[in-house]
């Protein structure tokens, strides 16, 4: 019934179901790091380690495998809850499906 999909990072894979769960696994072992994205709707998911980018703007940090944490979200750009992200030179991009409304955040030396 789910819509799964696979996202590939030079570490980690994460693997996600619509509405289920989503597991961070180790790349070269196939082992469950953690779960997380309980309950999501949205299977559009970014891995641009050190971090997991998923829809409405959360940010999980995975710099540390034993304490993954939400480290930022929102707002929420689009009600469809479903918006894919885009990383380009330190810059994170969302695009709303209907209006074009585009929103990016900014890391590391660009931040500053």
């Amino acid at each position: 019934e789910a819509i799964q999909v696979v996202t590939i990072g030079p570490r980690f894979l994460f693997v996600h179901a619509q509405y289920r769960n989503g597991y961070l696994l180790d790349k070269e072992t196939g082992k469950i790091i953690t779960t997380l994205t309980q309950g999501y709707k949205c299977t559009r998911f970014t891995l641009s380690e050190p971090y997991l980018l998923g829809s409405n703007m959360d940010v999980y940090d995975l710099s540390d495998v034993n304490k993954v944490e939400l480290i930022s979200t929102g707002p929420r750009i689009d009600p469809s809850e479903c918006i894919g992200t885009t990383v380009s030179n330190g810059r994170v991009f969302y695009t709303c499906h209907g209006g074009g409304l585009q929103v990016g955040l900014v890391c590391g030396s660009e931040e500053e």
